[in-house]
């Protein structure tokens, strides 16, 4: 059983992962950790809003699935991740891959709809004219220019 989770989504349930270890649910749980609330930025990005509270400052989440008693690692390196992800899904019992990714890589949802495409141009329009046109620019940067 594996589960993929974002980081906001993995520390709202964090008590979750003493359950998983009394238990001793054998899940492998792979989180996007971008130190942000990414899909409420991206639905007030297609809103047209600018982004606010949602930045994270989160823990080393390999670290304090060690300190719970679970086997956790923490991935920076893009490099690194296969090795991780093959070790960590050979270990018999629960396991935490805290993977640390770009906080401007894009999650698209499956179909895009005009209003979306139309609300993140407004948002893009606002964040140039106040000063924080690094957010679009850097947006692009990460998901076009590859």
């Amino acid at each position: 059983m594996v589960a993929l989770c974002g980081d906001g989504g993995f520390a709202m349930l964090l008590s979750e992962l003493l359950t998983v270890r009394q238990h001793k649910v054998p899940v492998k749980i792979i989180i996007f950790n971008n130190s942000a609330l990414g899909s409420v930025e991206l639905e007030m990005k297609a809103a047209g809003t600018l982004e606010h509270g949602t930045e994270l400052d989160n823990p080393n989440f390999g670290a304090l699935a060690e300190a719970a008693g679970i086997k956790g690692y923490r991935v920076s390196d893009p490099g690194q991740l296969e090795s991780v992800l093959r070790e960590a899904l050979a270990h018999p019992g629960p396991v935490v891959v805290d993977a640390v990714v770009r906080r401007q890589e894009l999650s698209i949802p499956p179909i895009i709809e005009a209003k979306q495409a139309a609300g993140s141009g407004l948002y893009a329009l606002k964040a140039l004219m106040g000063g924080r046109g690094g957010g679009p620019l850097e947006v692009a940067k990460t998901n076009l220019l590859r």
